[in-house]
C-alpha cells in the first residue's frame, strides 16, 4: 500500500470513530440536537413505520452521508435503510434529493420499501423508471425525493440540455444525490460515454445488404484455414482473403479483377473489420443476448441488460446481421456525458458502497468525497484464505466442482462467481453432472437476481 492509500486509510478509520460515537450516543438515548435529535427522531420513525430498528452503523453512514461523504458499509448491513434516512435528514431542499441506484428494479423496491417512512418524515416521493412519457417524467422530479436508477438521471439531464425552453425541462435542478453502489457508478464507471442517440442516418452507416454478405461470408470461414484468432479478435490469413474477395466477387461487392486492398473495396474493407469483429470478439452472453427478434447489450462491468444502449458505427448493426435479424437503423448522437460529469452538477454529493476503502485517494481527488469506513453491526466470522492459481479454465472449473462438492456435503451453502453468462452456465453443467444442486443466478434479470439472493444460504 502506498503512502497516499495509507494515509487515506486512517482518515477513514478516525472519521468513522467519532460517527459511531455519535450514533451510539443517539442508541443511548442521550439527549441531543440539530441533526443528531431529527435523527433519532427518523430512527423511532423507521421502527413504528418499517419495523426496522437502525443498528449504531446505519446512523453512523446516515450522519456520515448527511454530511456529504462517502461510507463503506459491510454488504448487508443495511445500507438501503442508512441512504433513507440520509434522504429524511435532508428533507425538502432546493432542485430535491435524488437518490441515484443501479437498476429500474431497486428503484421500485426502494421507493416501495421506504414509503411509509417518507410519508411519516413528510416528503413526497416520485420514482423514474424507464418507458415514462414526459409529464410522467416531469411529475416525479417535482416530488421532494426522487429514487431513479443513476442512468435515467443522467440523460434525463442530457435530453434536459437539448430543449429550447426551460419550461420543457423534466428535472427542476441538481440539490442533492445520495448514490448506492458509489464505487460502480463513480469509480467503474465514471468516464464511460452515455451518449444521448436520436432517429437519422447516423454515422458509420454501412449498406444493409452489404453487411447481410459480409456476415454470411464470414461465418461461413473456416477457423484453421482462413482466420488468425490471435489475441482479442480475428484477422483473415491469406487464404482467407482469397476466399473472401471470391464470394463477395461473385456477389457482385467487388469489381472483377479487384480485391480488398483495391480503392474499390473500401466499403467492402469496412463491412469485414464490422463482421470480423461481431463474430470474433463479441460473443452472445458475455457482450450481449438476442431477446425478441433485438439485440440487447451487457454492461461490460455489472452483466447487467442495457437495452438503451447501442454500439457505434456500424457494429451494433453487424451483430444483427450476424445473428439474422432485421437490422435497424444507425442512430444519430445528440448529445454525450459522463456520470462524473452529471453527479459533478450537484450542490451536495454522497454514497455508499461494500468496497470504498480502495478507491478513496480517487474519490477524493475526482469529486472531493472523503471516505468513511464502518464496521459490521457484529464482528465479521468470514476467513479470508489465499488466492488458489489454477493452469487453465478447465483445471479452475474442476476445483471450483470439488468445492462445491465438498461444501455441500458438510450442508454449507456456497457461492461461485462467474465472469460471464456463458462461464455461469458452464459451472452449471458441471455441478449437474455431479448431482449438486443449485440456482444459476445472472444480472440479466434484476427480479429474479434480488430474491434469489435474499433467500442465499437457507436449507
Amino acid at each position: 500500500m502506498n503512502a497516499e492509500a495509507s494515509l487515506a486509510r486512517r482518515r477513514a478509520r478516525r472519521r468513522a470513530a467519532g460517527y459511531l460515537a455519535r450514533a451510539r450516543s443517539l442508541s443511548a438515548g442521550e439527549p441531543k440536537r440539530g441533526e443528531d435529535a431529527r435523527l433519532r427522531e427518523l430512527a423511532s420513525l423507521a421502527g413504528s413505520t418499517l419495523g426496522q430498528v437502525p443498528r449504531a452503523p446505519q446512523l453512523a453512514a446516515a450522519l456520515a452521508l448527511h454530511a456529504g461523504e462517502a461510507v463503506e458499509l459491510p454488504t448487508g448491513e443495511g445500507k438501503s435503510l442508512a441512504l433513507a434516512l440520509s434522504v429524511c435528514l435532508h428533507g425538502v431542499v432546493p432542485g430535491g434529493v435524488h437518490l441515484a441506484v443501479p437498476n429500474a428494479y431497486l428503484a421500485v423496491r426502494d421507493a416501495e420499501a421506504h414509503a411509509p417512512l417518507y410519508a411519516a418524515a413528510g416528503l413526497r416521493v416520485g420514482l423514474r423508471i424507464p418507458d415514462m412519457d414526459v409529464p410522467a417524467r416531469r411529475a416525479a422530479y417535482a416530488a421532494d425525493v426522487v429514487v431513479a436508477p443513476a442512468r435515467l438521471l443522467a440523460f434525463d439531464q442530457l435530453r434536459d440540455g437539448l430543449v429550447r425552453r426551460p419550461l420543457e425541462r423534466v428535472q427542476r435542478g441538481f440539490g442533492v444525490a445520495l448514490v448506492d453502489e458509489l464505487d460502480a457508478i463513480l469509480v467503474d464507471d465514471a468516464l464511460q460515454p452515455l451518449v444521448l442517440s436520436g432517429p437519422g442516418a447516423g454515422e458509420g452507416r454501412v449498406d444493409p445488404e452489404l453487411q447481410r454478405a459480409t456476415a454470411e461470408v464470414v461465418g461461413a470461414l473456416r477457423r484453421d484455414q482462413d482466420l488468425d484468432l490471435g489475441g482479442d479478435g480475428a484477422q483473415l490469413t491469406a487464404a482467407g482473403e482469397e476466399r473472401v474477395e471470391a464470394r463477395l466477387g461473385a456477389a457482385g461487392w467487388l469489381p472483377p479483377g479487384a480485391d480488398l486492398a483495391s480503392e474499390a473495396a473500401v466499403d467492402v474493407r469496412r463491412a469485414l473489420a464490422l463482421a470480423l469483429d461481431a463474430h470474433h470478439r463479441l460473443r452472445a452472453g458475455e457482450h450481449y443476448r438476442v431477446e425478441e427478434g433485438r439485440v440487447v447489450l451487457l454492461d461490460a462491468a455489472t452483466g447487467r441488460r442495457a437495452p438503451a444502449r447501442r454500439f457505434a458505427m456500424g457494429l451494433h448493426e453487424a451483430i444483427e446481421a450476424k445473428e439474422r435479424l432485421a437490422l435497424g437503423a444507425a442512430p444519430e448522437r445528440l448529445a454525450v456525458g459522463s456520470y462524473r460529469s452529471h453527479f459533478g452538477r450537484y450542490a451536495a454529493l454522497a454514497g455508499t458502497s461494500a468496497t470504498l476503502e480502495e478507491v478513496a485517494p480517487y474519490l477524493d481527488a475526482a469529486y472531493g468525497l472523503p471516505v468513511v469506513v464502518l464496521p459490521s453491526a457484529v464482528p465479521s466470522a468470514r476467513i479470508d484464505a489465499p488466492d488458489v492459481v489454477h493452469a487453465n479454465e478447465r483445471k479452475q472449473r474442476a476445483a471450483l466442482v470439488r468445492e462445491a462438492q465438498d461444501a455441500h456435503a458438510a450442508g454449507r451453502p456456497v457461492l461461485l462467481g462467474a465472469p460471464t453468462e456463458a462461464e455461469a452456465r458452464a459451472l452449471s453443467r458441471a455441478l449437474r453432472d455431479v448431482d449438486v444442486p443449485h440456482q444459476t443466478l445472472t444480472a440479466a434479470d434484476e427480479a429474479a437476481e434480488a430474491v434469489r439472493v435474499a433467500a442465499a444460504g437457507n436449507p
